[in-house]
């Protein structure tokens, strides 16, 4: 369990540009966004929605 925890640990840091102690810390962080290799792409969000 621990491996599968430290794996999710490492790619949401990958994901949200960050490291992984950020992840684990419980803060709140500002990163700026950087092209990683292996950081998933999600879908864009739709116009009407960038308004909210």
């Amino acid at each position: 369990m621990d491996y599968i925890k430290e794996k999710l640990f490492r790619q949401l840091a990958v994901d949200y540009c960050c490291s992984v102690s950020d992840i684990k810390d419980n803060k709140n962080h500002f990163t700026e966004y950087k092209t990683l290799e292996g950081r998933r792409q999600f879908e864009k969000v739709d116009d009407d929605l960038k308004r909210w």
